[in-house]
């Protein structure tokens, strides 16, 4: 397959306002905002009257020179403006990506741009010619220039808390049901939690050798019950709103761990199936049509995974090693079934 070019498609009409040139480098420098190439306004793209053909609009672009001493490095464009642009790739491909540069010049390519290419290039829209006859398809899909620190943490607030080392819920060795929380670092964007603002987002804990936790179970009105715990309870299971039951001898349940970073606390939700022996347990947790009560408030929190433990085990350790209890470490960014 040959490697696809980027080729200059029909020329434009480009348009560089003096005036907001001198406001954007000023802005820029003072605020660090526009660090990468990118839309300040909008863009339209249409199929022209001939349909092997586009017409193209972009209203304010901004280029960032990334070349160290750059004598300017960044760049405004007022107007871009194209009629009638034409596509190398009408007859060999499905689609053409288009992209701009700081001197108005269209690019195509008949596969996306590259972060590379990104740098110098502001994406702005795909053209579809599925019947390699004519443009059937426009979509303006323009890179925009936003406040990347407004962007940051929107895209950290939507990804949510995550573990980045340790903080294994573990055996403590007190030869007991009790657990150990390690020592570990984790992420959450909800405000200072660092040393420093150099290490705002960042929760550095110690290993807490006790760890209490908070067990969650049904009830009534969609609500959750809650206690404070000090041993991990290998004997019940949430069969019903207000209703622990006692598992059947050497049953096995699948209770849930969340850990919550900033706050150093830990949830445990009670396994509401009562599973035969480990090989269904094992077979089944993930599956676990899990109805989750408070799921807002865990969406907060770390997802640790699952503890599976064998009815009568008076031992953590142990059982581990027996294979009576099994941890099943969650995954980055795994989210459990739930209904």
């Amino acid at each position: 397959m040959k490697k696809p070019l980027i080729l200059s498609t029909s020329p434009a009409s480009a348009v560089i306002d003096a005036t907001n040139q001198a406001k954007i480098d000023i802005s820029a420098r003072a605020t660090g905002d526009l660090s990468s190439s990118g839309i300040l306004g909008q863009v339209t793209l249409s199929i022209n009257a001939d349909t092997t053909k586009y017409d193209l609009t972009v209203t304010d672009a901004v280029f960032v020179d990334h070349t160290h001493g750059a004598a300017t490095p960044l760049t405004y464009l007022g107007t871009v403006t194209v009629t009638a642009g034409t596509t190398p790739y009408l007859t060999s491909g499905p689609v053409t990506y288009l992209a701009i540069d700081s001197a108005g010049v269209v690019a195509t390519k008949n596969v996306p741009f590259t972060h590379t290419e990104r740098r110098t290039k502001c994406p702005v829209g795909i053209l579809r010619h599925i019947n390699l006859t004519v443009i059937d398809g426009v979509t303006a899909q323009p890179m925009m220039a936003q406040d990347l620190g407004m962007l940051a943490h929107d895209f950290m607030m939507g990804l949510g808390a995550y573990n980045i080392s340790g903080n294994k819920l573990e055996d403590n060795g007190n030869s007991d049901l009790t657990i150990q929380r390690a020592a570990g670092q984790a992420f959450q964007r909800v405000g200072e939690h660092g040393t420093t603002l150099d290490d705002a987002n960042h929760i550095n804990s110690a290993v807490v050798p006790n760890a209490t936790y908070f067990a969650n179970s049904r009830k009534a009105g969609g609500l959750a019950n809650v206690t404070l715990e000090t041993a991990l309870d290998p004997n019940r299971y949430d069969s019903a709103d207000d209703t622990l039951t006692t598992i059947g001898n050497n049953h096995v349940v699948a209770h849930r761990m969340t850990l919550f970073p900033a706050a150093g606390s830990i949830i445990l939700q009670y396994g509401q199936v009562d599973y035969s022996n480990m090989a269904d347990a094992i077979a089944g947790y993930r599956t676990e049509l899990f109805d989750e009560r408070q799921a807002e408030q865990l969406d907060d929190g770390i997802f640790m995974g699952w503890y599976l433990l064998t009815k009568g085990i008076t031992n953590f350790g142990a059982a581990l090693l027996a294979g009576t209890a099994v941890c099943v470490p969650s995954q980055r960014f795994e989210t459990p079934a739930r209904l």
